[in-house]
């Protein structure tokens, strides 16, 4: 841990602050505060002072930052790392290629979206996978190159998962999976095993993200957050299968282990988790279940509780909520919210939101002029 991030932790000790009370008073989510005291984010000079000046620190705080070293510029590594002469093993500077190059995917998808390079993803997994699979690796970095490849595959498999290429975002789940069992890695296989109980909600297979998300909230290590997003996931299940109290059971369940915010037992693969989310999945299962009235208010909730920085999200979330009001016959309310989008969609576009934008208002007895405003949205960005 940094000497930044030490002070923080201690600042929240000896002022006996929760994440989310030490959070409140720069004011920053509780999950950003977490990740900057773990050394999880670059602290910016802004943040720095906010929460020196939060803690009437007069400087000491700020003076721990880490100043940013002055680098040669280099040119950064290929994305798809260069095939290996014939026979040669992954070895350490392999491994180092595949974490940079996961680092650079989630960077080009934050700018790009997953459209144009998830295929670029899917060949620097094939490379390394194939010299995996011949056994071409150093024993002493075998255990770090199954790590960088599951990591390979989740990154992979979230950027199809997102393109809309259902069946590889499937299969690359299932590679990721696969090599965190190899190795042991628990955390990176229940992070999977999360993603795959989203894709299978998202495809219309509630019955397979169920078992998923009922062996997961069993395992005595799943607590905290993790245990609010399984039981997210099992919520929406319920609620796609109509068992109408046990689903908004399990997404009382879900607030009420979130209630806490982020701690130091906390996987960091659970940082994305959020009122926000809840509400939006909330928002969903209760659609689902015909309570429209209180769909649409907390699909709004969920849209004003979203953090800012979340632009890809907001497109996502958005299209959720248009799905939410054409379900309610709420039209008008719906071709707004279209406008909306429509003004950000050359910037967050992706072909998952495209679709959940169609799928919405091809919904039987949706007016004309609904499915008119989506095309026009959708075509904003050609």
């Amino acid at each position: 841990m940094s000497a930044f991030g030490l002070a923080m932790k201690e600042l929240r000790a000896k002022n006996n602050l929760s994440l989310r009370e030490a959070a409140a008073r720069v004011p920053m989510s509780d999950t950003y505060w977490w990740r900057l005291e773990n050394d999880q984010r670059h602290v910016s000079e802004e943040i720095a002072v906010s929460i020196d000046k939060a803690f009437d620190q007069g400087g000491r705080l700020y003076a721990l930052r880490e100043q940013p070293q002055a680098r040669p510029v280099a040119a950064p590594p290929p994305l798809v790392p260069p095939p290996a002469p014939a026979g040669e093993p992954l070895g350490a500077d392999d491994v180092d290629r595949m974490n940079a190059t996961v680092r650079q995917l989630i960077e080009l998808d934050q700018q790009f979206g997953a459209d144009e390079i998830y295929q670029l993803g899917l060949r620097a997994f094939r490379a390394a996978q194939a010299r995996l699979g011949a056994g071409l690796v150093d024993p002493t970095q075998a255990t770090e190159a199954r790590r960088a490849a599951a990591e390979l595959a989740e990154v992979c498999g979230w950027l199809a998962y997102d393109a809309d290429q259902q069946d590889l975002a499937r299969a690359m789940f299932n590679e990721s999976q696969l090599d965190a069992e190899l190795i042991g890695d628990w955390h990176m296989e229940t992070f999977v095993r999360d993603l795959r109980a989203m894709q299978a909600l998202h495809v219309g297979r509630p019955e397979e993200a169920l078992l998923m998300a009922r062996r997961a909230i069993d395992h005595p290590q799943v607590k905290g957050r993790m245990q609010a997003i399984f039981q997210l996931r099992r919520g929406r299940a319920l609620a796609a299968l109509g068992s109408e109290a046990e689903a908004l059971d399990a997404l009382d369940c879900s607030f009420t282990a979130l209630a806490d915010g982020m701690s130091s037992t906390d996987s960091p693969w659970t940082w994305w988790i959020h009122e926000a989310e809840v509400r939006l999945h909330r928002s969903l299962a209760l659609s689902a279940l015909g309570r429209h009235a209180q769909a649409c208010e907390e699909s709004l909730r969920s849209m004003e509780l979203l953090p800012k920085a979340q632009v890809r999200d907001w497109a996502v979330y958005q299209a959720y909520r248009i799905g939410v009001l054409t379900a309610a016959g709420a039209w008008g309310d719906a071709v707004a919210e279209l406008a909306r989008l429509q003004t950000r969609w050359p910037d967050v576009r992706s072909t998952r939101t495209a679709n959940l934008v169609m799928a919405a208002v091809a919904r039987r007895g949706v007016p004309a002029d609904v499915g008119d405003a989506a095309r026009q949205c959708l075509a904003a960005a050609r």
